[in-house]
């Protein structure tokens, strides 16, 4: 629910699904730094393989990092200049991280074949 609140925010002065969009576009483009879009389908990924534990962890985190390296580096190479970061990126930043202490929660809880015997 998160990141699909995060699409109808804004951050500067754009919605976050016309990030989403441009952001693939830019992918399209080969510019700079479009690569940290990549954060959305690790997300998504993340949430397809929630039985894998482990690899839904591992997509999770690798969600959260890229999402952290969109603020951290400068976006001098996106098609749509971010000069401000809204209400809408922090919730998609939030969205990662909730994902990654789902993951967390979910690999310190016992499996349900646990306590079948072989």
């Amino acid at each position: 629910m998160l990141f699909i609140t995060s699409l109808i925010l804004e951050v500067d002065n754009v919605r976050g699904w016309q990030l989403l969009v441009f952001g693939f576009l830019g992918m399209l483009k080969g510019n700079g730094i479009c690569f940290l879009w990549l954060a959305n389908p690790f997300l998504v990924m993340s949430w397809i393989f929630i039985p894998m534990r482990g690899v839904s962890f591992r997509l999770s985190l690798i969600a959260v990092i890229l999402s952290i390296l969109f603020f951290i580096i400068e976006e001098s190479f996106t098609i749509i200049k971010i000069k401000t970061y809204g209400f809408g990126y922090i919730v998609w930043v939030l969205s990662s991280f909730t994902m990654l202490l789902g993951n967390i929660l979910l690999k310190k809880m016992p499996s349900a074949n646990s306590g079948l015997q072989q």
